[in-house]
């Protein structure tokens, strides 16, 4: 098993493509650039994989997840 990659490379995703991708196509973009069994930490050392993930994004309110597609909400993001 490789070694969990941070959040931030999903949240950069939705950052750099803002509205573009749905839950589904997120999830097939993750899988394309990292592989289906990518794993994920935050910056608390929690692993997920990429369903956990997008949940506590959300959670977080990191993103804004709805009809349209997933948006980042910015001011949320940390910057490191």
């Amino acid at each position: 098993m490789q070694e969990p990659l941070h959040a931030h490379e999903v949240l950069n995703l939705v950052v750099n493509n803002p509205g573009k991708f749905t839950v589904d196509t997120l999830k097939e973009e993750v899988n394309t650039q990292f592989g289906s069994e990518a794993r994920f930490t935050n910056c608390s050392g929690y692993i997920f994989d990429v369903d956990q993930l997008l949940q506590f994004l959300s959670s977080r309110g990191k993103i804004e997840i709805n009809e349209s597609g997933i948006d980042p909400v910015r001011h949320n993001i940390c910057q490191h």
